[in-house]
C-alpha cells in the first residue's frame, strides 16, 4: 500500500517548514501532488523515507525522488532491493551503482542570494572580487564534503557493487539560492582547471593547483588523488551533477501533468546552454506556451573520472551533458536531443479566490477533468479556471476566463455529463453569456446538481 507522503506521522513542531508549506498552501498544489505521484513508484528500502521527507531529511530525500524520476524518464532499469548504494540501474548492457547525496548546510554570512521571502535574487554583486573567491574557492569545497563522506563508505566493495561503474549523484542544498549555482565549481575541484576570461572576453582554460580556505590553501584535482584521503576516488567512475532536485522543478512539473486545482501563472527564467556558440543563452517564458518539452534530466551533468578502475562510457549518458578530461585539456559536450538549463528561477501567481461550499460537488485538478472528457473543449481565447464533479449525477464542470477586460466580469461555465455506457463525457450545458465570477459559480452549481 503507497503511503501519504503528506500525512503526518510525526508531531507538527517536528516538521520542517518548507515541508508544512507544501503540504498546506494551495500554490503548492502541483508541487505536492508531482512528489506524491514519483513517491507513488518509489520504494522505501530504508523504511524511514516518510519521517525524514517531513522533518530533517526533507531536501535529501526529495533529492532521492528527483534522482528515481529521471531515472525512469530514462528508461533505465532500477533495482532498490539493496539498502546501499541508492540505486542499482542496467542501462543498455551496462549495470552501474549509484549513490545520491547532497551538500548540504546552513551558512548564514552566506545567504545573500535570497531576500527574506525565499525568492532567489541576484541581490550579490557577482563580478565583486569577494564573490569570485567564494565561488573560486568556498563552493568547490562545500562539494567535497559529501563526496568524501561516501567514499569513506566504500561501497564498491559490495558483492552486488563489485566490478562495475560506481557513480556518486550530487545535488548542491548549501545555501537558499543553491540551485543557481552549475557545475563548474565542482567541476574546478574535480579537475584542478577551470575556465578565465581574458581582457578580451574570450574563455580559455588554465589548470589550478589549490582553492584557499582561511589562508589555507587545499589541493585541487580530486580525480587524480591530490593527497592519502582522496586515494579511494579511483572507485568512483563519474560524479553526476544537477541543480534541479528542487521543489521548482516538482512544481514545473507537476504543472504540466494537471496538478492544480485553480488556474495557476508559472514564469520560469534562466540560462541555458548555447550549442551554437561560446556564450550561454538568457531565456524566459510562462509554461502555457513553453518553447521546448521539459524533461527531469534537463539540468543533468555527467562528470568523469579519467581514472576511474571502472570507467563509465561517454555514449552511455549522451542525451545529457558530459564532462572529461582529455590531453590535458577539459571537454564537453553537449545533449544529442533537447537541452541543458544551467539554471532556472521560477515565479508563480495561483487565482484561487473563488469560495463555494455544496454538499455534492468537490473540486477537481484540471488533470482528473481532462481525463474525464478526453479531449479537450476549450474554445480559443478562453482560459479554464476551475474544475468541479458530481459525483451524484455524473457531471463535471469548469470555469473559464475569456475577457481582457475587467477581470470579474468575464467568466462562463460548461456542463459536461457522462455519456451512457461509457467513462467519457459530452458537453450538455453551457453559459449564455460572459458573467461575473461568483454568478457564474451560482449558475454553474446550479446546473451541475440538476437531475433532468
Amino acid at each position: 500500500m503507497v503511503q501519504d507522503l503528506f500525512k503526518s506521522i510525526v508531531k507538527k513542531e517536528r516538521h520542517s517548514e518548507l515541508y508544512q508549506n507544501i503540504r498546506d498552501n494551495p500554490i503548492f498544489l502541483p508541487t505536492k501532488m508531482m512528489i506524491q505521484d514519483v513517491f507513488n513508484t518509489f520504494d522505501d528500502v530504508d523504511g524511514n523515507f516518510v519521517e525524514q521527507f517531513q522533518t530533517t531529511g526533507f531536501d535529501a530525500r526529495l533529492f532521492e525522488l528527483y534522482i528515481w524520476a529521471w531515472l525512469r524518464e530514462m528508461g533505465a532499469a532500477v533495482d532498490r532491493s539493496h539498502q546501499y548504494p541508492d540505486y542499482l540501474i542496467e542501462k543498455g548492457a551496462h549495470k552501474i551503482a549509484i549513490e545520491a547525496t547532497i551538500a548540504a548546510g546552513h551558512f548564514p554570512e552566506r545567504t545573500t542570494l535570497t531576500n527574506k521571502d525565499n525568492d532567489p535574487l541576484l541581490t550579490r554583486d557577482v563580478l565583486s572580487e569577494e564573490f569570485q573567491h567564494f565561488l573560486r574557492n568556498d563552493v568547490p569545497l562545500i562539494f567535497t564534503s559529501p563526496i568524501l563522506s561516501k567514499l569513506k563508505k566504500k561501497y564498491w566493495l559490495h558483492e552486488h557493487c563489485k566490478d562495475i561503474p560506481f557513480v556518486i549523484f550530487l545535488g548542491g542544498f548549501f545555501e537558499n539560492g543553491s540551485n543557481l549555482y552549475t557545475c563548474g565549481p565542482l567541476a574546478s575541484i574535480l579537475f584542478g582547471y577551470e575556465y578565465a576570461q581574458n581582457l578580451s572576453g574570450e574563455a580559455y582554460g588554465r589548470h589550478i593547483a589549490y582553492h584557499e580556505k582561511a589562508d589555507v590553501k587545499i589541493p585541487s584535482g580530486l580525480f587524480f588523488q591530490p593527497t592519502k584521503e582522496w586515494a579511494d576516488m579511483e572507485n568512483v567512475s563519474a560524479i553526476i551533477f544537477s541543480n534541479a532536485g528542487t521543489t521548482a522543478k516538482f512544481k514545473r512539473m507537476g504543472w504540466a501533468k494537471g496538478y492544480y486545482n485553480a488556474r495557476q501563472i508559472i514564469k520560469r527564467s534562466g540560462i541555458m546552454f548555447n550549442p551554437r556558440g561560446k556564450k550561454p543563452l538568457n531565456f524566459e517564458y510562462y509554461l502555457d506556451a513553453p518553447p521546448f518539452r521539459e524533461n527531469w534530466g534537463d539540468e543533468v551533468v555527467v562528470i568523469h573520472n579519467p581514472n576511474a578502475k571502472y570507467p563509465l562510457p561517454r555514449d552511455l549518458f549522451s542525451d545529457y551533458v558530459n564532462m572529461w578530461y582529455e590531453n590535458g585539456v577539459l571537454q564537453t559536450s553537449a545533449p544529442k536531443e533537447g537541452v541543458y538549463i544551467l539554471f532556472s528561477m521560477t515565479s508563480a501567481q495561483c487565482f484561487d479566490d473563488i469560495r463555494f461550499h455544496h454538499p455534492s460537488v468537490e473540486r477537481i485538478t484540471k488533470s482528473e477533468f481532462n481525463k474525464l472528457i478526453q479531449i479537450s473543449k476549450i474554445t480559443p481565447g478562453l482560459l479554464d479556471m476551475y474544475w468541479f464533479k458530481n459525483p451524484v449525477n455524473q457531471k463535471i464542470a469548469a470555469i473559464y476566463y475569456g475577457g481582457k477586460g475587467q477581470l470579474s466580469s468575464y467568466y462562463l461555465f460548461r456542463i459536461f455529463s457522462k455519456r451512457e455506457h461509457s467513462k467519457t463525457y459530452r458537453l450538455t450545458a453551457e453559459s449564455e453569456k460572459f458573467q461575473a465570477e461568483e454568478t457564474a459559480l451560482k449558475d454553474m452549481l446550479s446546473a451541475i446538481t440538476a437531475t433532468y
